[in-house]
């Protein structure tokens, strides 16, 4: 993340720890690969054991531009009304061929929510880490708001008087 993102406002960096809480209480993300045609970006289903993300997938594009160019980017996102967050991991993709990593990372258990069979695995080892979520902006009164409130008032309550007058 650039300096100008960690210090813009309404945006605050995440802590590698909250990032790591997010992404693992989440299992849906997008994967970006460079292709032949320049970068794809596919939905996946995931999941974290250890520091590494593990999905499954099918033989195919992904796979092929996995091979021929490890290093990925991996994001998930979500929100809750205008508060936002955004995690991405930027690492390297490789097929998993070991029987014991694939059990012992749980991956061999796995069901992802994407349609089709899924057979083969894939681990992202991250090389780095980085997240940040939007933060509520103080409003800031300058004397022209104050003002303006004020003048608001005086008008509502001049209202209310002669609506008073008019009815008695």
């Amino acid at each position: 993340m650039s300096a100008d993102e960690r210090t813009r406002p309404g945006l605050a960096p995440l802590s590698d720890e909250q990032a790591h809480r997010l992404l693992r209480s989440h299992e849906l993300g997008r994967l970006a690969v460079r292709s032949e045609s320049g970068v794809d970006v596919f939905p996946v289903n995931y999941l974290m054991h250890g520091n590494a993300l593990y999905f499954r997938t099918t033989p195919g594009s992904k796979l092929e531009s996995i091979t021929r160019h490890p290093e990925v980017a991996f994001e998930i996102d979500g929100g809750w009304g205008r508060r936002v967050w955004s995690v991405v991991v930027r690492g390297e993709a490789a097929r998993v061929f070991d029987d014991d990593e694939v059990v012992r990372s749980g991956i061999a258990w796995f069901r992802p929510r994407l349609q089709g069979e899924r057979y083969e695995f894939v681990r992202i080892t991250p090389h780095s880490l980085s997240g940040r979520r939007s933060v509520a902006i103080p409003r800031v009164w300058t004397t022209g708001s104050i003002l303006l409130a004020g003048l608001l008032v005086a008008v509502a309550v001049g209202v209310t008087a002669l609506v008073f007058e008019l009815w008695h």
